[in-house]
């Protein structure tokens, strides 16, 4: 009999993270088949496929003058000085910003950018529940630099305290208000060198005129291919709440852990 007060054992976590990756891919994946083949007939004649938009990425540094990245060690996302990424075994997260979807960011690993979707590796942020290879967050702005980042599963915020030193400091998903542990900053970075050619993405349909449920279903029945999964979770992040109450009644049982 299943005991709540008995606690998964650490070392497994790990194993379970993978194994929960390529599941919550596929389970997204069945949402999008589930719900094209339920209202083909919306649309008579499938559309073009949109171009392809690049993102602005940035480094997010903390309130601690430390940059996002995520350690192979506790297979969590922490902060930490850029000069203690290698003695520390940590690996560098960064944010792209689509033009279509300027008040989203999705977080993802350098190290895995270059993967096809089946090889890519967790993204784990504590307290956070998605288990996802990319996370996508709100963008909240103070400034032009300053930021705060939102979950869109629990409304609350990332959060980094103090890092320990001559090492990192922990990111959680679990704080109600913004102080200074969740202000952020975004430095955007170039494409000469400095870093690799995130994803592309599908351009997001016009995000003003998503208005109802037929609307969204129309977008994503005219695609030839159907979206990767961060695509498809953009555009639903990016939804009216009321529509992505109705995508997720609509594809009953699939969407709830994400959305």
């Amino acid at each position: 009999m299943y005991n709540p007060s008995v606690r998964f054992p650490r070392r497994l976590m790990p194993k379970v993270r993978k194994i929960l990756l390529p599941i919550n891919n596929e389970i997204i994946r069945s949402a999008i088949t589930l719900l094209k083949m339920r209202y083909l007939n919306l649309v008579t004649e499938k559309g073009t496929e949109p171009p392809i938009e690049l993102p602005r990425v940035y480094e997010v540094t903390t309130c601690w003058g430390t940059s996002l990245c995520y350690s192979l060690e506790t297979e969590t996302l922490v902060h930490a000085d850029l000069s203690l990424f290698s003695e520390n075994k940590l690996v560098r997260v960064l944010a792209a910003c689509y033009p279509s979807s300027p008040n989203l960011a999705t977080l993802y690993r350098v190290d895995d950018v270059c993967n096809p979707v089946s090889l890519r590796s967790p993204l784990t942020v504590t307290s956070d529940e998605r288990e996802l290879s990319n996370i996508i967050y709100y963008v909240e702005r103070s400034g032009n630099v300053t930021i705060s980042l939102r979950s869109p599963l629990n409304a609350l915020f990332l959060g980094a305290a103090p890092p320990t030193e001559g090492s990192f400091g922990n990111v959680t998903c679990d704080r109600e208000e913004i102080n200074d542990w969740e202000k952020m900053e975004f430095h955007e970075l170039n494409w000469e060198g400095e870093i690799d050619n995130p994803l592309q993405s599908y351009v997001l349909p016009n995000m003003s005129n998503m208005v109802s449920f037929e609307r969204f279903i129309v977008w994503l029945v005219s695609l030839q291919d159907e979206p990767d999964p961060d695509t498809f979770l953009r555009v639903l992040y990016a939804l009216d709440p009321k529509v992505r109450a109705d995508v997720d009644r609509h594809a009953p049982g699939l969407l709830h852990a994400f959305i």
